[in-house]
C-alpha cells in the first residue's frame, strides 16, 4: 500500500471505520414494517401458490375422470357384444338341456345379465373408491401456510 492513501474500508467512510455517517440504525417500527409487509407478501404468494396447486390437482382429476369415461364407453360397446355372445352360448346350452327355445332365451340373458351387472358394480366400487382419495385441496401449500402464519406470530413477539 502507497503511503497517504485510504484503505478500502476507509474510503468508503472518510469519518473513519467505526462511524457509519449519517445513517442511523432502522427503528423497531421499521423493522416491524419491513416484517410485516415481507410476512404479508409471503402469504399472497403462498395464496397464488395455492390456487395453481388447486388447478393443477382439478386438471389431474379432470383428466382422470375423462380417461375413466372413455374407457368405460368403449368398454360398454365391447361388452354388450361379448355379452350377447355370451348369452347366445347359454341359451345354446338350455337348448341342449331340453330348455324350449324361449326359456333358453330367456335364462341366457338372465345368466350373464347377473354376471355383468356383479362385474360392473365391483367397478364403480374401485372406481369410486380411488376418485375420492383424489384430492384437489393444496395440501403442501396448506402446510406451508400453517408453517409461515406460525414463524410471523413467533416473529412478531
Amino acid at each position: 500500500m502507497i503511503e497517504g492513501e485510504a484503505s478500502a474500508p476507509e474510503a468508503m467512510h472518510p469519518e473513519g471505520p467505526d462511524r457509519q455517517g449519517d445513517r442511523a440504525a432502522p427503528s423497531f417500527a421499521e423493522l416491524f414494517g419491513d416484517l410485516w409487509g415481507d410476512g404479508v407478501m409471503l402469504l399472497k404468494r403462498e395464496i397464488a401458490l395455492a390456487k395453481l396447486e388447486t388447478t393443477e390437482n382439478v386438471r389431474r382429476a379432470g383428466v382422470h375422470i375423462a380417461l375413466v369415461i372413455a374407457g368405460a364407453l368403449i368398454a360398454f360397446a365391447g361388452g354388450v357384444v361379448l355379452l350377447l355372445c355370451m348369452a347366445a352360448l347359454v341359451a345354446w346350452a338350455f337348448l341342449a338341456l331340453g330348455a324350449t327355445a324361449g326359456a333358453a332365451v330367456a335364462a341366457g340373458l338372465a345368466c350373464v345379465g347377473l354376471g355383468a351387472a356383479g362385474g360392473g358394480a365391483a367397478l364403480l366400487y374401485c372406481g369410486g373408491r380411488n376418485l375420492r382419495n383424489q384430492s384437489i385441496l393444496p395440501a403442501a401449500t396448506i402446510e406451508n401456510l400453517k408453517r409461515d402464519t406460525q414463524c410471523i406470530k413467533q416473529a412478531a413477539l
